[in-house]
């Protein structure tokens, strides 16, 4: 399909014209395979140079797919090709980031550099360059030209000599080799310096002989200094790779002239006779030779005549004198070196000789011995500062020499014998200096920059190398003053500036990778100071601060990087992570929103926006502040309608706010993006709650349970379901035991109970046994929800079996929920209790005798309470207020069989009792531990309620019980408690009372 698709757009564009689907590719519905043809289009424009097209699909190319190196580099190249260089150069730097293999992204940021004037960056990107690929001779050449054309000789000749002896037979290397030495000689000569001139020339030929520029500049400039010989030695070795130049004959014909060699000018005119036979001029000059050599002939030869004198008079020292003159000056060197050696069998300690010796051979290369003769002639006059000069020189030309051969040893040994002469040698340093560090022994390499500095404090060339050199050491402590120096020294000088940003930005990375953060930090911030723009560092310190927690700071280094580069994608985006860990969420994301208008396809931008939105989103939530809350989620919904996050935030707002309907919108809305979502379906099932929907609900919670059937969905569907059912049948059984001879009071309970919407209401019928009594007691109550927060409780029991269950009890409580699990309670309370009490009283006389005494009460109690849950603990305090009007009867028999009764009436009694009662949940609240304790008899007591009129008072009963509840699938429940209780019931009579509670309830 891809290849069809290609071979469509291919038609499309023979057919329409290529600026017709450039449009048409921009406007499209972009997919990967889309932006693959927006890139070769892009290619194409470039290929046939319109830029501005081309820029303008590759731009395109780089939104979409920001990471891609090929996208980016093609960008950074047309950028480059423009000489919007500042606009290339992010694009160039990315790639070589992310891809530091890609090799084209070295060249283009090295063109870069030069185009923007930047020639150190430049030179930085040519050093790493050659780090990732020290093999590649490109990168070479590149920094040779960029030293050459910075006039960086010195630094030059190393990388030539490396060059060419690394690459010998290839013809590029022969040509940047011989380019940079003509270069510097064509520099030293308007210099005026034309010894490294003539160095510089001969070096260009020894690889180029045939290069004319170099044998003519080395021709003008020997005659210049009137070094014929040398001249002629030029034209000869150019003549050797093209033996029929007309031009390089003449010039030997001229030399040959100049020097009366007549028979060796003869034989170039015959070369340039036999080629040139019809040449004007060679004719004419074939006619002048021989009048010029028949004028000069005349004589003898002064070479013949001093020759015979020495034959003649060997001691003559004119006469050789004059022999090693004139074989220099005729270029034979040889011969001159064989003279002087024959002057120095008899005057072998000759000064004279041995400086002529040792210029001698130097000529012919053999810089050594010429070095270890000057060596020899400083020693003897070592007061002469130009014969220190020229044997520290000749000990650095034979370094070098052993430098060339690879023979590092003997070169540091003659470049530390250069130094010891002359401790104030550059070159010995530099070459010292640039041995140890290619070895890393930068404590040599320093001890002789500081030897050297010690004698040229100032010299900017020492300075800048030992700053190099600490900061190779990683000692970018001490590197940093030595920068600093050189900044005080050339304040206009830009170039020590960079050097010093570049060292601190290293050694913040290095601090970096060491997770010195801190110091790291430190270096970014100096780095600051010194490059206020520096953007590495701008970026580095917003990024380090962030990533420590300063977000304050993070954020002010941030809008600082904006005012230098306003427009700049990344530190817009990291202002805005910024702004969301202050959790400023939405000015956070309204910077995203204005990257993600720029770059609708950058899912980076997207994505910032997206999650801060959110964000903004879940803090209002957080504040209920519900509609806030609701239009965050909303933004983000019209972006991404299938955003899990803001559908499932905007469920919990919707059922916040009650709006049940646009909840269960929004839960059909994400099941339909997300069909076997879970997380949905329970939201469904929740809302339908909510809603009171209860069989709807449990549908979608069995959904829910064959998805996952954890015990948490399983409890939820049956928790459910008992919201289904509306009956209740419960059974309860209390006992009541005593340390006395009474007898057990044991009370059965049979309830039914209806759940309606907003409550339930129950009927129970109380089967009693007290002593040989037994009664019947019914009994309703009522729970009614007057809103969420708010419900009333109120009950009423009667029964006409006094003694057993009390006449009338009637009560009320209004209950109300507070913030954070808190509750009150406000109610009344009336029992009216009768009992009957048999006793025997001694009348008068003595005669012992039965009575009855009966108790009657009514008694009106207000009721208060508070409650507080605590994550799984549940507490209550509840306080009674008790009033009571007690009535006493006593009947007595009298001794002729008939019944008295007599009544009295008790003093109303006010008094109190008090009940702490605390849970403890288990399981999910589906079961719990409870402990109930007391002082006091409250009317709400079922077995102790019928002794009120006995038991009445403050503090008269303490009691304790401990009980047990769990509920099954939310349907069944059990329940068991014992209790103990002290009750007073006479001065100083105690009745101790024993209770066991059960209970069994079941929803159908």
């Amino acid at each position: 399909m891809l290849l069809l698709r290609k071979l469509m757009i291919a038609a499309l564009i023979l057919t329409l014209g290529s600026t017709d689907v450039s449009a048409q590719l921009l406007n499209a519905n972009i997919r990967k395979s889309d932006v693959d043809e927006i890139y070769e289009e892009a290619v194409r424009q470039t290929e046939r140079k319109n830029y501005t097209k081309a820029i303008e699909l590759a731009r395109k190319a780089v939104d979409r797919y920001p990471n891609n190196v090929d996208y980016n580099l093609l960008l950074g190249r047309l950028y480059v090709l423009t000489r919007q260089y500042k606009s290339a150069r992010p694009y160039v730097i990315k790639v070589m980031d992310r891809a530091p293999k890609y090799r084209d992204a070295y060249f283009y940021a090295i063109n870069m550099e030069l185009g923007d004037g930047n020639v150190n960056q430049a030179l930085g990107y040519a050093n790493r360059a050659l780090m990732r690929f020290p093999n590649d001779l490109e990168f070479s050449i590149k920094k040779l030209s960029i030293l050459d054309a910075n006039k960086q000789f010195t630094a030059g000749n190393t990388i030539a000599d490396d060059i060419i002896q690394r690459y010998p037979d290839q013809p590029e290397a022969q040509r940047a080799y011989a380019g940079h030495h003509e270069e510097a000689g064509k520099y030293y000569r308007d210099k005026g310096l034309l010894t490294q001139a003539r160095y510089h020339f001969e070096a260009a030929l020894k690889v180029a002989p045939d290069n004319r520029d170099a044998v003519d500049y080395l021709s003008g400039l020997s005659l210049k200094t009137g070094d014929h010989q040398s001249a002629l030695a030029q034209v000869n070795l150019a003549l050797a790779s093209d033996p029929t130049s007309y031009t390089l004959l003449m010039r030997k014909l001229s030399l040959l002239q100049e020097m009366h060699r007549y028979a060796d000018a003869t034989e170039v005119m015959k070369t340039l006779r036999k080629h040139y036979p019809n040449d004007a001029k060679v004719r004419q000059l074939d006619m002048d030779l021989k009048m010029d050599a028949s004028r000069y002939y005349e004589h003898t030869d002064p070479y013949v005549l001093y020759q015979s004198v020495l034959e003649t008079s060997p001691g003559n020292r004119e006469a050789l004198n004059k022999l090693i003159a004139i074989s220099m000056d005729r270029g034979v060197y040889r011969n001159a070196l064989d003279w002087i050696n024959r002057g120095l069998k008899s005057t072998p300690d000759d000064v004279t000789l041995l400086a002529k010796k040792a210029d001698v051979l130097e000529i012919l290369g053999n810089k050594t011995e010429a070095a270890n003769i000057v060596n020899e002639l400083w020693r003897r006059n070592p007061e002469s500062d130009a014969m220190r000069g020229r044997a520290s020189e000749m000990k650095v030309a034979s370094g070098k020499y052993y430098l060339n051969e690879k023979q590092y040893d003997k070169a540091l040994q003659e470049f530390e014998g250069a130094l010891n002469i002359d401790p104030s040698n550059a070159d010995a340093v530099n070459y010292i200096a640039n041995l140890y560090i290619e070895q890393k022994d930068y404590e040599n390499a320093l001890r002789a920059l500081n030897m050297a500095l010690q004698y040229r404090e100032d010299d900017e060339t020492l300075l800048l190398k030992k700053a190099s050199v600490l900061a190779d050491a990683g000692r970018y402590n001490e590197a940093f003053p030595v920068i600093s120096t050189l900044i005080a020294q050339h304040p206009d000088n830009p170039r020590y500036g960079a050097i010093l940003t570049e060292q601190q930005m290293q050694a913040g990375r290095l601090l970096m990778n060491g997770d010195e953060m801190e110091r790291a930090i430190k270096q970014f911030k100096q780095a600051l100071q010194q490059s206020p723009q520096n953007r590495d560092a701008l970026a580095y310190v917003v990024n380090l601060e962030s990533g420590m927690g300063r977000s304050d700071s993070a954020l002010r280094y941030a809008n600082i990087a904006l005012q230098y580069y306003p427009d700049d994608k990344d530190f817009l985006l990291k202002k805005a992570s910024v702004l969301s860990e202050q959790k400023q969420y939405r000015q956070a994301y309204a910077i995203a929103d204005k990257l993600m208008q720029q770059y609708p396809y950058n899912k980076t931008y997207r994505a910032a926006y997206m999650d801060n939105l959110v964000a903004s989103g879940l803090a209002y939530q957080k504040q209920e502040v519900w509609d806030e809350a609701l239009a965050e989620f909303k933004r983000v919904l019209a972006i991404s309608p299938y955003d899990s996050t803001a559908l499932y935030a905007s469920i919990n707002l919707y059922n916040a706010q009650k709006e049940y309907d646009s909840a269960l919108a929004m839960t059909d809305k994400g099941l339909r993006y997300y069909p076997a979502n879970a997380g949905f379906i329970r939201q469904r099932a929740l809302t339908l709650e909510n809603k009171r929907m209860y069989t709807q609900a449990a549908e979608e919670a069995d959904k829910l349970v064959a998805m996952q059937p954890s015990q948490k969905n399983i409890d939820y569907a049956n928790y459910l379901k008992s919201k289904m059912y509306r009956n209740q049948f419960g059974l309860y059984y209390q006992q009541s035991t005593y340390n006395t001879a009474m007898q057990p009071y044991r009370i059965a309970t049979v309830e039914y109970r209806r759940f309606f919407k907003d409550g339930s209401f129950a009927g129970r019928v109380n089967v009693g046994g007290r002593h040989e009594r037994a009664g019947l007691q019914f009994e309703g109550d009522l729970y009614y929800n007057h809103t969420k927060t708010l419900y009333s409780y109120a009950v009423a029991a009667y029964s006409q079996d006094l003694n057993v269950f009390p006449e009338l009890r009637l009560g009320y409580s209004l209950f109300k929920g507070w913030k954070h699990d808190w509750e009150t309670e406000l109610g009344v309370r009336y029992v009216k209790v009768q009992s009957v009490i048999d006793s025997v009283v001694t009348l008068p006389g003595g005669d012992e005798d039965l009575y009855k005494i009966t108790q009657r009460a009514s008694m009106v109690s207000g009721v208060a309470s508070i409650a507080k849950g605590m994550g799984d603990f549940w507490i209550n305090l509840r306080g009674f207020l008790i009033f009571d009007n007690p009535e006493r009867y006593m009947s007595i028999n009298d001794p002729d069989g008939n019944v008295g009764q007599r009544q009295t009436t008790d003093k109303s009694r006010r008094y109190h009792a008090f009940q702490l009662t605390t849970r403890y949940y288990m399981n999910d609240r589906q079961e719990y531990m409870y402990v109930v304790g007391g002082i006091g008899t409250s009317p709400d007591d079922r077995s102790r309620v019928i002794l009120m009129p006995q038991l009445a008072g403050d503090w008269l009963t303490r009691y304790v019980t401990v009980g047990y509840q769990k509920t099954v699938h939310y349907r069944t429940t059990f329940g068991a408690a014992v209790g103990w209780s002290n009750n007073r019931i006479g001065i100083d009579r105690y009745l101790n009372q024993y209770d066991l509670y059960l209970s069994l309830t079941r929803k159908f």
